[in-house]
Protein backbone atom coordinates (compact mmCIF):
# COMPACT_ATOMS: atom_id res chain seq x y z
CA UNK A 1 0.00 0.00 0.00
CA UNK A 2 2.95 2.33 0.47
CA UNK A 3 3.75 1.85 -3.19
CA UNK A 4 0.09 2.38 -4.12
CA UNK A 5 -0.04 5.78 -2.42
CA UNK A 6 3.20 6.78 -4.12
CA UNK A 7 1.84 5.79 -7.53
CA UNK A 8 -1.56 7.42 -6.94
CA UNK A 9 -1.51 9.94 -4.12
CA UNK A 10 -5.24 10.59 -4.52
CA UNK A 11 -6.42 7.04 -3.82
CA UNK A 12 -8.55 7.04 -0.67
CA UNK A 13 -8.77 3.24 -0.49
CA UNK A 14 -4.98 2.87 -0.57
CA UNK A 15 -4.54 5.29 2.33
CA UNK A 16 -7.29 3.57 4.29
CA UNK A 17 -5.77 0.14 3.67
CA UNK A 18 -2.32 1.42 4.60
CA UNK A 19 -3.81 2.80 7.82
CA UNK A 20 -5.38 -0.57 8.61
CA UNK A 21 -2.03 -2.31 8.15
CA UNK A 22 -0.37 0.22 10.47
CA UNK A 23 -3.21 -0.19 12.98
CA UNK A 24 -2.79 -3.96 13.01
CA UNK A 25 0.95 -3.51 13.51
CA UNK A 26 0.32 -1.13 16.45
CA UNK A 27 1.98 1.72 14.54
CA UNK A 28 -0.78 4.03 15.68
CA UNK A 29 0.67 7.40 14.74
CA UNK A 30 1.38 6.21 11.20
CA UNK A 31 -2.11 4.73 11.02
CA UNK A 32 -3.62 8.03 12.13
CA UNK A 33 -1.66 9.86 9.45
CA UNK A 34 -2.84 7.52 6.72
CA UNK A 35 -6.47 7.75 7.86
CA UNK A 36 -6.30 11.54 8.14
CA UNK A 37 -4.91 11.75 4.59
CA UNK A 38 -7.75 9.52 3.34
CA UNK A 39 -10.28 11.83 4.98
CA UNK A 40 -8.63 14.88 3.42
CA UNK A 41 -9.26 13.25 0.06
CA UNK A 42 -12.81 12.13 0.91
CA UNK A 43 -14.34 13.39 4.17
CA UNK A 44 -17.36 11.14 3.60
CA UNK A 45 -15.44 7.86 3.40
CA UNK A 46 -17.31 5.80 5.97
CA UNK A 47 -14.77 3.00 6.32
CA UNK A 48 -12.01 5.47 7.15
CA UNK A 49 -14.13 7.04 9.89
CA UNK A 50 -14.74 3.57 11.32
CA UNK A 51 -11.06 2.68 11.38
CA UNK A 52 -10.08 6.04 12.82
CA UNK A 53 -12.66 5.47 15.57
CA UNK A 54 -11.03 2.11 16.35
CA UNK A 55 -7.66 3.81 16.57
CA UNK A 56 -8.88 6.53 18.92
CA UNK A 57 -10.70 3.98 21.04
CA UNK A 58 -7.52 1.95 21.33
CA UNK A 59 -5.66 5.09 22.44
CA UNK A 60 -8.40 6.02 24.92
CA UNK A 61 -9.24 9.28 23.15
CA UNK A 62 -12.97 8.92 23.70
CA UNK A 63 -14.38 12.15 22.22
CA UNK A 64 -12.65 11.53 18.90
CA UNK A 65 -13.56 7.83 18.92
CA UNK A 66 -17.22 8.66 19.52
CA UNK A 67 -17.21 11.39 16.86
CA UNK A 68 -15.80 9.08 14.20
CA UNK A 69 -18.12 6.21 15.15
CA UNK A 70 -21.07 8.58 14.87
CA UNK A 71 -19.87 9.90 11.52
CA UNK A 72 -19.48 6.31 10.32
CA UNK A 73 -23.08 5.58 11.31
CA UNK A 74 -24.31 8.65 9.43
CA UNK A 75 -22.43 7.77 6.26
CA UNK A 76 -22.65 3.97 6.25
CA UNK A 77 -26.23 3.25 7.29
CA UNK A 78 -27.53 2.26 3.85
CA UNK A 79 -24.45 0.28 2.81
CA UNK A 80 -23.22 -1.42 6.00
CA UNK A 81 -26.34 -2.13 8.04
CA UNK A 82 -24.91 -5.01 10.08
CA UNK A 83 -21.76 -3.10 11.01
CA UNK A 84 -23.78 0.02 11.82
CA UNK A 85 -25.82 -2.05 14.26
CA UNK A 86 -22.63 -3.37 15.89
CA UNK A 87 -21.17 0.14 16.13
CA UNK A 88 -24.35 1.43 17.77
CA UNK A 89 -24.13 -1.39 20.31
CA UNK A 90 -20.43 -0.64 20.85
CA UNK A 91 -21.18 3.05 21.46
CA UNK A 92 -23.82 2.11 24.00
CA UNK A 93 -21.40 -0.23 25.80
CA UNK A 94 -18.64 2.39 25.81
CA UNK A 95 -21.02 5.05 27.12
CA UNK A 96 -22.12 2.78 29.97
CA UNK A 97 -18.50 1.96 30.90
CA UNK A 98 -17.51 5.61 30.93
CA UNK A 99 -20.48 6.49 33.15
CA UNK A 100 -20.02 3.57 35.50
Amino acid sequence: FKRAVIINADNVESYTNLGIIYLLAERLEEARGAFERALQLDPKHAETHYNLALLYERRGIWPKAFAHYERFIELAAPKHRALVTKVRERLQTLSQRRQG
